[in-house]
């Protein structure tokens, strides 16, 4: 999958790394929305992942593609095997879907034995139930876990209903239960964090602008549907992912005058961009040279002190290995200095993150 020669690949990047977006999952024991159909029927692999496709939403499946890892386990040891060929020094896992108290899913990955240091914890908060709730959700988290570090509310929204979304309806971040809620954050040093879409990045702006001193972090680059190809009713002709392009490209320059806004450079091999890698999975060059224009446009905006390199591990396993991921990143990165390719695949996370202080 790797067409870098050996000469090339001396010459990348070979400093540690902390990946801030990493995963942890055992369907079987612990509560997922997939829990009960891997407890019946997790004896049968082939049975399983045909009902999932029947069962679930057809936005879930046009997002998640395959259910091969989303239905399996993925542990510590498995992200250790993935990512051997690069010096991953430290990670942050990111809530995974936990269906009850998202406090439990804190606890949970506290207790993990990881031999690559899991150095933060990213819980989720509905932040739509309001100041008391989330207060209290919020020192429950920090009490479960010194390595709780930031809060995550996904904002993902969009008209079409082939497009996944979660808790959030339109417009959620500006309710007032919500703005509230939103306030509390600095009271603990917690950051925020949302995966949002390309239509939604002047909603973050106007979060950021009203709360000017709260570090939020727009992950998988908010995610511009369709720009490389049909996705559910986007991207279908040439001249639509051209306008997709460019309204994500303006969206996230105005959004990168926000200083305390941050981007993860991750999740453009997903299926909902529109490449294609769900079907052929996704070499360096064709990461280099389909997603490679859309990471440097960001890092342009927002400079590397405020960009990081994320695997989104295993949700991209799918789409691409987390080896060519990463080789592909350090390709594109290759033409900045040595200190911000340190920032982009380390640097800017542990500052986000608080990492360094802990």
């Amino acid at each position: 999958q790797s067409t870098v020669s050996t000469m090339e690949e001396a010459s990348l990047y070979n400093g540690p790394i902390i990946d801030p977006h990493v995963h942890f999952w055992n369907p079987a024991t612990t509560p997922r929305e997939v829990t009960p159909l891997v407890r019946l029927f997790g004896c049968s692999p082939s049975l399983m992942d045909f009902l999932a496709r029947i069962l679930f939403p057809k936005a879930v499946v046009l997002f998640c593609v395959d259910g091969k890892y989303i239905l399996r386990p993925y542990m510590p040891e498995d992200y250790e095997e993935d990512c051997k060929k690069h010096r991953v020094e430290g990670m942050v896992h990111l809530d995974a879907g936990w269906q009850g108290n998202p406090v439990d899913e804190t606890k949970w990955v506290d207790g993990l034995p990881s031999k690559i240091m899991i150095r933060g914890i990213v819980g989720m908060v509905d932040m739509t139930k309001g100041p008391i709730v989330v207060d209290q959700v919020l020192q429950d988290h920090k009490q479960a876990s010194e390595r709780f570090v930031g809060v995550r509310f996904n904002l993902m929204w969009h008209k079409d209903k082939l497009v996944l979304k979660e808790k959030a309806k339109e417009g959620t971040s500006q309710s007032a239960p919500f703005r509230e809620s939103f306030g509390l954050l600095s009271k603990y040093n917690l950051t925020f964090e949302t995966y949002c879409y390309s239509t939604q990045v002047m909603e973050i702006l106007d979060l950021a602008l009203a709360f000017p001193e709260q570090k939020i972090l727009v992950d998988h680059a908010a995610s511009p549907i369709g720009v490389g190809g049909a996705y559910a009713s986007l991207g279908k002709t040439s001249e639509e992912r051209e306008k997709i392009l460019q309204d994500w490209k303006d969206s996230m320059t105005k959004l990168s005058q926000c200083p305390k806004v941050y981007v993860k450079l991750s999740g453009l091999p997903m299926a909902i961009t529109g490449f294609g890698f769900e079907e052929q999975t996704a070499s360096v060059d064709d990461l280099v040279t389909k997603i490679g224009p859309l990471i440097l446009h960001v890092i342009d905006a927002f400079g590397p002190q405020r960009c990081m390199f994320a695997s989104n591990y295993a949700v991209e396993k799918v789409f691409v290995s987390l080896d060519t991921s990463f080789t592909a990143y350090k390709v594109i990165a290759k033409h900045y200095s040595s200190d911000d390719q340190a920032l982009l695949f380390g640097g800017s996370a542990a500052e986000f993150y608080g990492l360094d202080a802990q």
